[in-house]
């Protein structure tokens, strides 16, 4: 029997996913897996092929550089809620990669 985690807990997870650069380490057995979860693996192991650059030591902010574009990644380890302020040189399309 596996541990159940929340959304925000996977959602977490797969971020370092792709700000590994797409390194995984997986103790699940690939064929016991749910569609759900296969899907999350083709999507974010092999689009960036690069590991994020982390602007702090706390490991809360990185980014990665992708054909002309900033893919900026947020973490937050904690339970609460955390307020970022991000100021972009030019007008920026955000959009949530994991959603």
């Amino acid at each position: 029997m596996g541990i159940e985690l929340s959304k925000d807990e996977l959602s977490y997870h797969r971020a370092y996913v792709l700000a590994s650069g797409g390194m995984v380490l997986n103790s699940d057995k690939m064929s016991e897996m749910s569609p759900e979860s296969v899907q999350w693996l083709k999507k974010l192991i092999p689009p960036i092929d690069q590991a994020a650059k982390f602007d702090d030591i706390d490991f809360t902010m990185g980014k990665i550089q992708r054909d002309g574009h900033t893919l900026i990644l947020l973490f937050n380890a904690t339970d609460e809620c955390q307020e970022k302020h991000i100021r972009f040189a030019h007008q920026s399309r955000i959009t949530d990669f994991l959603e």
